[in-house]
């Protein structure tokens, strides 16, 4: 089985200087547990629910404090070939 198979939707992506309410937002309206961070249509990191979590429970500033003080960078990435 591919990874496009696997996955289902359209990738959900924010730019590292989005605030964490708008990530928040967005993977609340689009129904995903996680958002590829990316610059120029390059992957930058990831922001999940967890991330989200960590920041709820450090008492993050959702308008002001940006998704890349929150997420993953340079996270290990394959196509949507592989399988």
């Amino acid at each position: 089985m591919r990874v496009r198979e696997l996955v289902g939707s359209e990738v959900v992506w924010v730019e590292p200087t989005e605030s964490l309410r708008r990530a928040a937002q967005l993977m609340n309206e689009t129904g995903v547990g996680s958002v590829v961070v990316e610059v120029d249509g390059a992957l930058e990191g990831i922001l999940t629910e967890r991330d989200i979590l960590n920041a709820v429970a450090s008492f993050a500033d959702f308008d002001r404090d940006r998704v890349s003080n929150w997420m993953t960078d340079d996270p290990d990435s394959f196509g949507p070939e592989m399988g």
